[in-house]
């Protein structure tokens, strides 16, 4: 079973997204899980998202919220431990281990 699912919520967040996946993958803890859940956007942030390994994307129904987002993705992490992390956030480095 993985640690950590990491659980972003999306809508057009194709000039941020970059900048968040990037952090993720620079910590140095590497027992997790990322799901993008996207609510319908209609930029990139499909294709943006498609750059990065260990990144699942699913999509849901449009604008149904993030916090249906996050509920889904909840639903369907294999994670001990879920990690919210808006997508135009970036994490500081060992910041899921301390976490942890």
């Amino acid at each position: 079973m993985t640690k950590v699912s990491i659980i972003i919520p999306t809508y057009n967040e194709e000039e941020y997204i970059a900048n968040c996946l990037i952090a993720i993958q620079n910590q140095d803890f590497e027992d997790y899980e990322v799901i993008v859940v996207d609510n319908g956007s209609t930029d990139k942030t499909k294709d943006v998202v498609s750059l990065f390994r260990k990144v699942r994307f699913v999509e849901q129904k449009a604008e149904l919220g993030a916090g249906a987002s996050k509920n889904y993705g909840a639903d369907i992490a294999n994670g001990q431990i879920l990690l919210f992390i808006d997508a135009d956030e970036v994490i500081y480095d060992g910041f899921i281990e301390q976490m942890i």
